[in-house]
């Protein structure tokens, strides 16, 4: 699954998101974005950008409301910047773009084998032994190698509750 990349106008405001999963339809799947009171546990990268949540069921990746004010605040920049026409073209381009990353990517946790942290990387293995999430990248960097250490150890160890709660 192939998600976004966004580039905002300004390179201080920019953000980029890149996902590749192989998983099947029935493992990942596109969902609203969930509010954070909801998960279970929740970590996020470094920068703030990027969350992923664990709910009963599942791990949602989504922009956080930081990264979704980027993104919104560089539209706006670029509409300020622009004559008439491009205002307009970026006014819907952006009612557009907020639209689409207003989701998140959703993974079964009945696919998922184990978590673990390895320093400031959280591991994710499905049965097969494959890395979940291990293709996200926000701007260049992989979300789950760009977290502080105790929080990825904390994020695992409730992924790994989880499980056993889903068996």
């Amino acid at each position: 699954m192939s998600l976004i990349a966004v580039d905002s106008v300004h390179a201080q405001k920019k953000i980029s998101i890149s996902v590749h999963e192989d998983a099947p339809d029935s493992v990942t799947f596109i969902v609203p974005r969930e509010q954070y009171d909801v998960a279970n546990a929740k970590v996020r990268s470094r920068d703030r950008s990027v969350t992923l949540l664990l709910t009963d069921t599942t791990l949602v990746l989504q922009l956080s409301q930081r990264g979704m004010d980027r993104v919104e605040t560089g539209v706006s920049e670029a509409k300020s910047d622009a004559g008439l026409g491009a205002r307009l073209v970026a006014r819907m381009f952006g009612a557009g773009l907020t639209e689409l990353l207003d989701h998140g990517i959703a993974y079964r946790l009945s696919a998922l084998r184990s978590a673990r942290a390895d320093g400031h990387r959280l591991v994710l293995e499905d049965h097969a032994g494959h890395r979940v999430f291990e293709n996200v990248e926000v701007n260049g960097t992989h979300l789950l190698e760009d977290l502080e250490p105790r929080d990825a150890e904390r994020f695992a160890e409730s992924v790994n509750r989880a499980l056993k709660r889903v068996r």
